[in-house]
């Protein structure tokens, strides 16, 4: 008997509440001008209430503006969630009002029986104000999402029309289809043989996961299919560190962490079972991708402790045994945490800003690969003013991908100054890609079919005279680790960045930093910049992912699955996915670094350019 579906329309509207409760580099610092003057706000209709001390007022006006007309900005911005946009990005809707608010504001309440009007002229606003009104924000949406999805995970549904369903739209929508040469009927049958033909919602969504984690593209996943985890998580972090894996502590709203014990800072075991057999059971979860982004990633499902003990039929206890050990293992604690519903945030890391160091270097700190606007054009004045530093650090570790514009925009300051004989500038291919075509799709498209990750056909009617020659000169050589499947994917595309006459330029030395947590568009970047001669990439190697990924639903399951749309190439013809960009210099992290109290990468970084400039 085939089991009623679950309404998609009901799943898709959960998931986008999860998806706000859950995206953890949103409420760990946002835009560094986004400031508030309150704690906590909460939404009734077309009102909004504000916590001030210990007591919530209705929010009548700000600097003089009433709450309705911030409000209708709100919604001129963000039709879908102006709610979240009042909370997470005041400074920028007044800034949209014709106000630059100050450090302090003009705050205008009123007592919710409506009886007396309160104006403070003089209140603090404040990052940390932020903080917790993003971080109160989320908490509130998760325990509501988690209602919800107490009351519909226990749904039987039919586990292979699951799979059915899964299996078409990875045959027909997924570029890395045939990467791993998996037979996806065995696969499919190994999941149902594990949880039956009859299992709950949330069983089947974990299955799913699994599946798809094996196909190798490392964007593709069930949309927030961690919120079908078992209940119980640690309020813990883990995370590989030079010796081992290192349980620690972070607060979105500080500037460090803590570990959870300083004198034996790495994980020997968990309830009596070695801490590699964690690892191994939690990368059933993660793609079968590159090391650095199966270590990554599997690290940090540890914190989805029940998940993890259910791998390996370990039982639901109400805590945590946890064996530490020092560096040398010489020395060993026991400690035991309790298993709560609060998960651990990693947040943004490292928790720094772009200025000048003490030893006169410039530090660029690009936390996320922003869109062609305000905060890309403040990074590009730190530039300008640091053209005569005697070194340069580019600190994109942690940075999760974004939008290629940081990458078109920041990395021909760092090309050859010199034009060539002919008076072409320099030029550079950082990407080749192919998308994956629907039977709507024209092959022959002039402008291709990836504008939007800014690769166009060698055709293409837009490029220079030095872009053409770049692109000639490349695809002489190029050799490409793995050919897509003939007949289904369009031609080559090329991504190119070059200089135009007139750019600025940085000519001194040149060091980024990279680690594991660096992905998708940041990949392109890195991918960019090695190979320069001025530069040296240090640090770990990056997780490695270029998908353009799209959502396709899964009508039985209620969810969506998303798949890579694009194959995408390295330079140097390797893919991104499975392999990401190594660095020129290895320098693993310490465990202190994951607390910001040492930053080993950040030292390394500086005394190498302090060497180059003979210091």
């Amino acid at each position: 008997m085939t089991t009623p579906q679950i309404p998609v329309v009901f799943i898709l509207a959960l998931m986008l509440l999860m998806a706000t409760a859950v995206r953890g580099q949103d409420f760990a610092g946002g835009g560094a001008r986004e400031r508030s003057p309150f704690t906590d706000i909460v939404f009734d209709g077309d009102r909004a209430q504000v916590l001030v001390g210990d007591r919530w007022f209705e929010w009548v006006g700000i600097n003089n503006i009433d709450y309705e007309t911030i409000l209708a900005e709100a919604r001129r911005r963000d039709q879908r969630d102006p709610r979240r946009r009042i909370a997470e990005d005041l400074v920028s809707i007044l800034a949209g009002l014709g106000i630059e608010p100050n450090e302090a504001v003009r705050r205008e309440l009123r007592t919710l029986d409506e009886q007396r009007t309160l104006v403070m002229p003089h209140v603090p606003m404040t990052r940390e104000n932020r903080s917790l009104v993003v971080e109160n924000r989320r908490e509130r949406q998760a325990r509501e999402a988690h209602a919800l999805l107490e009351r519909r995970a226990s749904t039987r549904v039919d586990v292979e029309l699951v799979f059915d369903e899964l299996i078409a739209n990875v045959r027909m929508h997924h570029a890395y289809a045939d990467l791993k040469g998996l037979d996806l009927i065995d696969a499919s049958k190994e999941e149902i043989d594990r949880i039956g033909t009859n299992p709950t919602l949330g069983e089947a969504v974990l299955a799913a996961q699994r599946f798809i984690a094996r196909l190798g593209d490392g964007h593709a996943s069930i949309d927030d299919w961690l919120e079908f985890a078992p209940h119980g998580r640690l309020d813990a972090l883990f995370q590989h560190a030079k010796g081992g894996v290192v349980a620690f502590r972070r607060d979105p709203r500080e500037a460090t962490g803590e570990l959870l014990d300083p004198d034996h800072p790495y994980v020997s075991s968990m309830d009596g079972v070695p801490i590699e057999r964690w690892i191994e059971a939690a990368s059933a979860y993660v793609t079968d991708g590159s090391p650095a982004l199966v270590r990554r990633r599997s690290a940090g499902l540890l914190r989805y402790v029940n998940l993890i003990r259910d791998e390996l039929d370990l039982p639901h206890d109400p805590t945590v045994d946890l064996r530490l050990r020092n560096a040398d293992g010489s020395s060993t604690a026991d400690l035991q945490i309790t298993v709560t519903d609060r998960r651990g945030s990693y947040g943004v890391w490292p928790r720094s800003e772009s200025r000048v160091l003490d030893s006169g270097i410039g530090y660029i700190r690009l936390d996320r690969m922003h869109r062609a606007g305000p905060e890309l054009e403040a990074i590009e004045r730190d530039l300008k003013a640091m053209a005569d530093a005697p070194g340069l650090i580019i600190d994109v570790r942690g940075n999760g991908g974004g939008s290629r514009d940081a990458i078109t925009r920041l990395v021909p300051w760092l090309l050859d100054a010199e034009a060539d004989a002919n008076g072409q500038q320099p030029a550079r291919v950082i990407n080749t890609a192919r998308a994956l075509l629907s039977v709507r799709d024209d092959p022959d498209a002039p402008n291709g079919h990836l504008a939007n990750r800014r690769a166009f056909p060698a055709s293409w009617n837009g490029w220079s005279p030095a872009e053409r020659d770049a692109i000639d000169g490349f695809s002489t050589n190029f050799q490409p680790q793995w050919e897509p499947p003939h007949g289904r994917f369009s031609g080559p595309h090329y991504t190119v960045v070059s200089r135009k006459p007139g750019d600025p330029i940085y000519t001194g030395p040149v060091v980024v930093l990279m680690d594991e947590g660096c992905f998708s568009a940041t990949d392109i970047l890195l991918g960019a910049l090695k190979g320069l001669p001025r530069v040296t990439l240090m640090g770990m190697p990056s997780s490695g992912g270029s998908a353009r990924s799209r959502g396709h639903d899964i009508d039985s399951l209620g969810a969506t699955v998303k798949l890579a749309s694009m194959v995408s190439y390295m330079p140097d013809g390797r893919l991104y996915d499975g392999n990401g960009i190594q660095p020129d210099v290895l320098v693993p992290i310490e465990p202190f670094d994951l607390i910001g109290e040492t930053d080993t990468q950040l030292d390394a970084a500086i005394e190498h350019l302090l060497a180059a400039a003979g210091q």
